[in-house]
């Protein structure tokens, strides 16, 4: 039995919006930029709308300064691999967080490394790489088990023995 489809028609703002993301999804940070700013001009009584439409020019913004400016060290690599970690481009991520491992400079920054790097690969399914770089977060600083244990990016890892044992979850309260 086919879906039924709904009568109520779309918000049109809501529509513009969604294209405007559809942009920002495929990293086209100009074209996503000018959408944006033209959905601002189009709807600006639409509140919801509005603050979410502000909330991604400054991504769009950070993210057109970033590609302009040359990364040198493994903090600036680690700063973007975040960036990319929120937008869910958990691949990129990844890539950026290894770059940076080869750059860091003190036992803190690369702690923190791992422990971003544990998340996207927790994020891309990669378990083992996940444990393996979430042991070495650990390793560097305590916080990290904490982190793990609250971070939605390991939920897919909640039945995982080895994660459970990693960050002191007992069998008894999952």
């Amino acid at each position: 039995m086919p879906a039924k489809k709904s009568r109520r028609k779309k918000n049109p703002a809501h529509i513009d919006y969604e294209r405007s993301l559809t942009l920002l999804y495929k990293s086209d940070y100009a074209k996503a930029q000018t959408a944006l700013e033209a959905l601002a001009q189009k709807y600006p009584d639409e509140k919801q709308v509005m603050d979410r439409a502000r909330m991604l020019l400054k991504v769009c913004e950070e993210n057109r300064r970033q590609t302009k400016k040359v990364v040198q060290n493994g903090v600036e690599l680690y700063d973007l691999g975040v960036f990319e970690h929120n937008c869910g481009h958990f691949v990129k991520a990844i890539d950026l967080f290894e770059r940076a491992l080869k750059r860091v400079r003190n036992e803190t920054d690369e702690a923190a490394v791992y422990g971003a790097l544990a998340a996207s690969f927790a994020r891309t399914g990669a378990a083992d790489k996940a444990l393996e770089s979430l042991q070495k977060a650990i390793k560097g600083d305590e916080i990290y088990r904490h982190h793990a244990r609250h971070d939605s990016d390991f939920n897919s890892m909640g039945s995982n023995e080895r994660f459970k044992e990693l960050v002191a979850i007992s069998r008894d309260s999952s």
